[in-house]
């Protein structure tokens, strides 16, 4: 993930919760993640990194290529 940085950033600034040590021993389920990571603040590192048009397109680009490559239609 392009902005993992920015979200372990956050998890500690705003829950302080570390996202290496909790989610690496399966500490924080999946759902937990979810809902935390969508109840960041708009001037949450990682929304101003994802409102930056430039890193947004680069993240897409990468999805869209595993996505054609994953189904076959790639390279």
């Amino acid at each position: 993930m392009w902005a993992w940085g920015s979200l372990e950033s956050d998890f500690w600034h705003y829950y302080k919760i570390d996202l290496q040590r909790e989610g690496l021993s399966d500490g924080l389920s999946w759902r937990k993640f979810l809902i935390l990571f969508r109840g960041l603040p708009a001037e949450s590192a990682f929304q101003r990194w994802y409102s930056d048009k430039s890193n947004r397109s680069f993240a897409e680009w990468d999805e869209d290529f595993l996505s054609r490559n994953v189904t076959g239609k790639g390279v």
